[in-house]
């Protein structure tokens, strides 16, 4: 198998993963199996490399005995969460924040008030405005 294949397949096992985790909280080994059509061996091993790479955090529920395994909500990183789409980028946060500002602006009948909020959302909206957040927040992204 190819470089490209195993990342294509470990990124399936990580979406059926967070999938199966969103519904019922964990899955199992057999769940990703048939969710991914994949050999149970080879899951069990790209968990192992997904949980190396960061996109699951260790814990002691992710790895039992033999081919057995179970990954839990509480295994998912940041980084796995970004990769299948649940953790927002830092422009989709900045995104959320300009309009949150500008809707609140939208609402406000002080102008003066309506005039600071827009200032605001404009600043947050530049590139200064985006190195403001990564200061203020950065390690979250």
């Amino acid at each position: 198998m190819d470089i490209q294949s195993y990342w294509a397949n470990d990124m399936k096992i990580l979406k059926a993963a967070y999938g199966g985790i969103q519904s019922s909280g964990s899955v199992r080994l057999g769940d990703l199996v048939e969710a991914t059509g994949l050999e149970p061996e080879f899951v069990y091993y790209s968990v192992g490399r997904l949980l190396k790479a960061g996109y699951f955090r260790e814990g002691d529920q992710i790895f039992s005995m033999g081919l057995n395994l179970s990954v839990h909500r509480s295994n998912m990183t940041e980084r796995g969460l970004r990769q299948v789409g649940a953790w927002p980028s830092l422009d989709e946060f900045r995104d959320a924040l300009v309009r949150a500002f500008e809707g609140k602006a939208a609402s406000e009948s002080e102008p003066k008030q309506q005039g600071v909020l827009r200032a605001v959302a404009k600043m947050l909206g530049s590139e200064d405005g985006k190195a403001v957040i990564m200061a203020a927040v950065g390690e979250l992204f």
